[in-house]
């Protein structure tokens, strides 16, 4: 990013936060990321508008833009502060990417390499969007990360990439791509979030408000422009983004449960032992060892494993509708514990203290372990 893109980024950036600065109403907590030669924090949570304006005067082009990198580094700062309310609604965290849509990967050249970071391109005929290894995996991402924190992207530069963020933020509950002219209206965002909030509690239980309705309602509250009312009819139209945490995290752990079911017939059953297979591309991820099956993905034709060493991650397995890869398969190498009392992948029988009945099929039957939810809650499966 370097010449018109990056003093758009600047200008973009600047325009938003010196429109938090015009409402001290709302508090907009705001760290500042670059991914560029480094990734780093520029400035951690602060309110100080002033400051956080000022830690992008400094920046330069440099090195890479592995925006991916950027985004999981996002992560710590969703941990930190992932949630508040405001009136009727929850906000989470949200994201504002400014970018030219051009990811590049890691500078891998001392890497050891755990992750896959080479900028290979999948063919057409694999691949209908043209999306090569990087911006694929940064959509993937942002799905992770979208499905619960909105992700908002502001495109610069005078050919930014429409059609990759596009499709990138089509993984995200909430998001959206802003225009660069419209930066410093995205400042208000929070300012329209609040009157949205209002409008619904005084009318919750109607599904559908029409637009008239809610023009009456957030004039009635205050005198808004033309585009905040359009803002908080938008908002309206995308409640279902901002329910409830305790709504949030019934979802989330309703899909964490759905990553641990068996799906498909011909994959191998949850709590398969597996090695890397004839396929495989991920370097060291399985830290050069065997691993567990814990679950069948969400995504077709992938299944989740957790390696020796711990590290869960989701591979290929089959067809996924374009391709047909094998990057795991089974292997009768059985787990060893070190210090662990026990752990995902042991194969394990009823003890001195069980009273669960024939849940096991019968006393002598093995089951294996296949997810440790807490240090005293264990799930195993067997062939009873």
């Amino acid at each position: 990013m370097a010449g018109k893109c990056l003093e758009q980024m600047k200008t973009a950036f600047k325009d938003i936060i010196h429109e938090f600065s015009q409402h001290p109403s709302i508090t907009e907590n705001v760290t500042v990321i670059t991914c560029g030669r480094d990734v780093k924090i520029l400035q951690y949570y602060s309110t100080n508008y002033t400051k956080i304006s000022e830690c992008v005067d400094n920046v330069e082009c440099s090195g890479r833009s592995p925006l991916g990198a950027g985004l999981v580094l996002c992560l710590s700062g969703i941990w930190s502060a992932p949630y508040c309310s405001m009136g009727s609604f929850g906000v989470r965290t949200r994201i504002v990417i400014i970018t030219c849509g051009k990811p590049t990967a890691f500078d891998c050249e001392n890497d050891s390499g755990i992750f896959e970071d080479t900028d290979l391109s999948i063919p057409d005929i694999q691949n209908p969007y043209g999306l090569n290894r990087i911006k694929e995996s940064v959509i993937k991402l942002v799905m992770s990360i979208g499905r619960y924190n909105p992700i908002f992207v502001i495109p610069v530069g005078d050919d930014p990439d429409i059609c990759f963020l596009g499709t990138m933020i089509m993984g995200s509950h909430g998001g959206k791509i802003i225009p660069f002219h419209e930066a410093r209206q995205f400042g208000r965002y929070a300012l329209n979030i609040n009157l949205a909030s209002k409008v619904i509690e005084r009318h919750p239980t109607e599904v559908n408000i029409s637009k008239e309705m809610i023009k009456m309602e957030v004039f009635g509250l205050q005198n808004v422009s033309e585009r905040d009312l359009e803002d908080v009819r938008e908002i309206i139209e995308k409640k279902h983004a901002y329910r409830s945490s305790i709504c949030f995290e019934k979802e989330k752990e309703e899909a964490e449960e759905g990553e641990f079911q068996e799906k498909y017939a011909y994959m191998p059953n949850v709590g398969t032992r597996v090695r890397r297979g004839p396929d495989w591309r991920w370097k060291n991820q399985d830290g050069l060892g065997a691993g567990t099956v814990t679950g069948h993905s969400e995504r077709f034709g992938w299944v989740n494993v957790e390696w020796d060493t711990g590290l869960s991650l989701s591979y290929r397995y089959g067809s996924d509708g374009l391709i047909t890869a094998y990057d795991i398969e089974p292997s009768d190498e059985p787990r060893i514990l070190e210090h662990e009392a026990i752990a995902v992948g042991c194969l394990v029988r009823r003890g001195p203290d069980w009273k669960w009945g024939e849940q096991d099929g019968g006393e002598g039957n093995i089951g294996a372990v296949y997810r440790l939810k807490s240090p005293t809650e264990v799930y195993l499966t067997g062939n009873y």
